[in-house]
């Protein structure tokens, strides 16, 4: 099975997240990260907290998120 993330960074904060809303499947990569570092999906505006991958108002399923280790040679994502 092929996982797809999304990659979001915000200063020094980065996260990796599912790349699907849990509502209806939208590309959460084309969305934004707002001042409360959630993506929000670009469809409905659901709103995810890129650390939990909880839905704001939880009106959807979680997302899923992905591990990050971040070393001088790179950064790695637990997939």
């Amino acid at each position: 099975m092929k996982n797809t993330f999304a990659w979001c960074g915000k200063e020094k904060n980065f996260a990796a997240v599912s790349n699907r809303c849990t509502h209806n499947g939208e590309s959460l990569s084309k969305g934004k990260v707002n001042f409360a570092n959630e993506i929000v999906c670009p469809l409905h505006g659901y709103q995810f907290d890129l650390r939990t991958g909880r839905e704001y108002q939880q009106r959807a399923a979680d997302l899923e998120t992905f591990p990050i280790k971040i070393e001088a040679d790179g950064v790695y994502i637990g997939l």
